[in-house]
């Protein structure tokens, strides 16, 4: 088997949302073989603080706020010229990883000889209730806007109902 190489994880924050710490809690107990590196970009934010067993290297971007659109897009490419490890995963500050998430990435790219490996993402709702596809969990449930956004995502495959796995295109 080939070493498990050293991997960073990158974390978007503008440190607004309840959830970072427990997306950097999930990256620290991950049960890959190789080194990880967590790099905390801070969008118009300090870095705030939290206690892991891995260190976080933070940076500050203070990109304009008419950035909008493409204001994620644009962080993740400003840190990206940050890293120097051999493999880079990104992690919304909303969200967490199961605890062999990285190494399911890594023997998928060792099984199959890629060079780059994507996952799907399983949604879970406030409380921990999995996401059960029948709505757009990103919008008040209900409204015009939440209706026409899930519409469009049973449409183009990115959600099935029933499922909760919300699938990028």
């Amino acid at each position: 088997r080939v070493p498990a190489p050293a991997v960073t994880v990158v974390v978007l924050t503008r440190g607004e949302r309840s959830t970072w710490d427990r997306a950097l809690r999930s990256v620290a107990a991950q049960d890959y073989d190789g080194e990880i590196q967590i790099l905390l970009v801070c969008d118009h934010c300090d870095a705030p603080s939290c206690e892991l067993p891995t260190p976080v290297q933070s940076v500050r971007i203070d990109l304009p706020e008419d950035v909008t659109i493409a204001r994620v897009a644009k962080l993740r490419d400003m840190a990206i010229r940050l890293v120097s490890t051999p493999l880079l995963c990104f992690l919304d500050d909303d969200n967490w990883w199961d605890i062999n998430h990285l190494t399911m990435l890594f023997t998928s790219m060792e099984k199959f000889g890629a060079p780059a490996a994507h996952s799907w993402r399983c949604v879970h709702g406030e409380g921990e209730t999995t996401f059960d596809g029948s709505y757009f969990p990103w919008l008040e449930r209900g409204t015009p806007d939440e209706r026409r956004q899930y519409q469009a995502c049973v449409y183009n495959g990115i959600v099935t109902p029933g499922e909760a796995v919300v699938r990028d295109t």
